[in-house]
């Protein structure tokens, strides 16, 4: 929904920053064209020269190829095997890295938050849309070519009549992300079920966010508190089944359904602890990103280290 941009220091202090709405109707060439003036205005802003900077660190969304660099598919963007790396070569001389944003925000915790602490964990964002990183003996896992962590599109419910944005029926990302639980919202109203969130977005549905629902869910409205539990209830079922495959110490989570606090973590507690196996005693922990809304950005800022300092995670 927006790009955010900002020039750090070597020691991940933002210097300057700025936001812009993606222009999604404009296709990739002009998302590309977003980038590069922002990475301009970025540089005329700090008063830099644009040889002093390292590298652009990106965090996209989509499918992205580890051996080739090509963003095979972006559900979101409607993107089919585009190449990021040389669309932009025409622009900039920087150096520029990018991956998928969920990995990317892994790689952020790994070199400078939980990693610290902890060398097997998944981050999970839940924002917009659903994605995991995973993190395993301190390395980040990209599985055959790079397209691992595709953990919103896992299916929960067959019979569920909603879809993500790819058209996969009853997964994780269409039940439980931010525009999944917008549309169950407007469908249910649609339908004729009372709840204050038509108040408050003054009759038009199409100002129905996953934060009016959840704001409204906090105000105990029938409808909202269903629309939401039920949201937890599919992604808990999810985590559980991470829990169980990776085994991982502590899982983290990103993205703004994440800042809802108490009724997003509780709720999902619950729905994980009722799936767990009855006969393990641990249970792993569910924390907020060591960096809150400045989770993929710290990713982004940690691939430039990475690649360019050659930081071994």
């Amino acid at each position: 929904t927006s790009i955010r941009a900002v020039i750090s220091d070597l020691d991940g202090k933002f210097v300057t920053e700025i936001e812009t709405p993606t222009d999604l109707k404009g296709g990739f060439e002009k998302i590309c064209l977003q980038l590069v003036e922002l990475i301009k205005k970025l540089v005329e802003r700090s008063k830099l020269v644009e040889d002093k900077i390292l590298g652009v660190g990106l965090a996209v969304a989509g499918l992205i190829n580890s051996e080739t660099g090509i963003i095979e598919y972006s559900p979101m963007f409607k993107w089919k095997k585009v190449n990021l790396q040389e669309e932009l070569k025409k622009y900039l001389k920087i150096a520029v890295f990018y991956d998928n944003v969920s990995r990317v925000t892994a790689l952020g915790e790994l070199l400078y938050g939980v990693g610290k602490k902890h060398k097997n964990f998944i981050c999970v964002n839940v924002g917009f849309g659903i994605g995991a990183g995973i993190i395993i003996n301190g390395e980040p896992f990209f599985g055959n070519r790079g397209f691992s962590g595709e953990f919103g599109h896992i299916i929960v419910n067959h019979n569920s009549p909603h879809t993500d944005a790819d058209g996969i029926r009853g997964c994780i990302e269409a039940l439980s992300s931010g525009y999944g639980i917008a549309k169950i919202a407007k469908d249910q109203i649609n339908s004729g079920k009372e709840s204050s969130i038509l108040r408050d977005v003054k009759g038009n549905l199409e100002k129905i966010t996953a934060e009016i629902v959840i704001n409204a869910a906090k105000e105990e409205d029938i409808l909202a508190l269903k629309i939401v539990d039920e949201a937890m209830t599919y992604l808990g079922i999810g985590i559980d089944s991470l829990i169980k495959l990776f085994n991982p110490e502590i899982i983290v989570f990103s993205g703004g359904l994440a800042k809802s606090g108490e009724i997003f973590f509780n709720k999902l507690k619950k729905h994980i602890l009722e799936n767990k196996l009855r006969e393990i005693k641990y249970i792993v922990k569910l924390v907020p990103s060591s960096f809150d809304e400045d989770a993929t950005l710290i990713g982004a800022f940690s691939l430039v280290t990475s690649k360019i300092l050659q930081f071994d995670s």
